[in-house]
């Protein structure tokens, strides 16, 4: 099973910006998760160059991968 957690952002624009960390630590919490969010949202830009406005939501993305045999 792979873990992913998807920290959700918003442009100016209004347009979403996703960025996704694997294998992220057990137990996040909320508040944990949006000060970690805050830190790194000056710095992202999506490929049109808008900044990341405000962080949106994150949501963890769980996979299970099988074998067709």
């Amino acid at each position: 099973m792979n873990k992913r957690l998807e920290l959700k952002f918003m442009t100016a624009a209004d347009t979403a910006m996703t960025v996704r960390i694997n294998n992220p630590k057990e137990n996040l919490d909320l508040a944990k998760v949006q000060t970690a969010a805050e830190k790194i949202r000056p710095v992202l830009a999506n490929h049109a160059g808008l900044e990341a406005a405000s962080f949106s939501k994150a949501v963890i993305v769980t996979t299970t991968e099988t074998e067709i045999r």
